[in-house]
C-alpha cells in the first residue's frame, strides 16, 4: 500500500507543478520572464527555447527585455516573438528587444480570471482521478488479501488527507493568481 501512496503523492505533486507552470504563461499584464517560456525560435535550422538564446530581464512592471547573446538570432527571436500568442509588438533595439507590455482592459481581466478558474477546476477533477486510481488500487490489494480491512481504511484516510491538501493548494495558488490579474 506504501507504493500506491507513494505514487499518488507524485503524481498530485506534478499536477501542482503543472498548474504553476500553467498559470506562469497566462498574461497578467505584469512582465515576467515566464511569459516567454514556450518561445521556440528557428536558429540555424534547429528549434531553441528564447532563453537558450539570450538573457531575459524583466527592468519593471510593464517591460521585458531580451538581449540575444548572438547579434544574429535577434531577427529569429523577434519573429518567434511575434508569431507567438502573445499579442506583444517587439521593438528591436541596438543589442535587445523590448517587450512593452500594455495594462489588460477591465474586460481581459475577466477573462484571465475564468480562464484560471478552469485550469483550476481541471487540476482538481485530475487529482479526483488520481484518489479513484489509488483507492481502486488499494480497494484490490484488500481484495487479493495483500493488505487488512484496517490498513485499507486507513489508506483511504491517508489518500483523502493528501487529496484535501492538493486541493487547498490548487485553491492557494488559484487565489493569488486572481489577485494578481485584478489588481495590478
Amino acid at each position: 500500500m506504501k507504493n500506491e501512496t507513494r505514487n499518488m503523492k507524485e503524481k498530485m505533486n506534478k499536477v501542482l507543478e503543472s498548474f504553476k507552470d500553467d498559470l506562469s504563461r497566462v498574461r497578467t499584464g505584469k512582465a515576467t520572464s515566464g511569459l516567454l517560456n514556450n518561445i521556440v525560435v528557428d536558429y540555424y535550422g534547429s528549434k531553441m527555447p528564447v532563453n537558450q538564446l539570450a538573457n531575459i530581464k524583466v527592468p519593471d512592471a510593464r517591460l521585458i527585455l531580451v538581449q540575444p547573446w548572438d547579434k544574429a538570432s535577434m531577427d529569429a527571436i523577434k519573429k518567434a516573438i511575434q508569431a507567438s500568442d502573445l499579442g506583444i509588438s517587439p521593438v528591436v533595439e541596438s543589442d535587445s528587444i523590448k517587450l512593452v507590455l500594455p495594462p489588460p482592459t477591465e474586460e481581459r481581466r475577466k477573462e484571465l480570471v475564468k480562464q484560471v478558474k478552469h485550469k483550476a477546476e481541471e487540476r482538481r477533477v485530475s487529482l479526483r482521478n488520481i484518489r479513484r486510481d489509488t483507492k481502486e488500487a488499494i480497494k484490490e490489494l484488500q481484495k487479493e488479501k495483500k493488505i487488512s480491512e484496517d490498513e485499507e481504511f486507513n489508506g483511504y484516510d491517508e489518500i483523502q488527507k493528501m487529496l484535501d491538501f492538493s486541493i487547498k493548494e490548487i485553491d492557494r495558488i488559484e487565489r493569488e493568481k486572481e489577485k494578481e490579474i485584478l489588481e495590478f
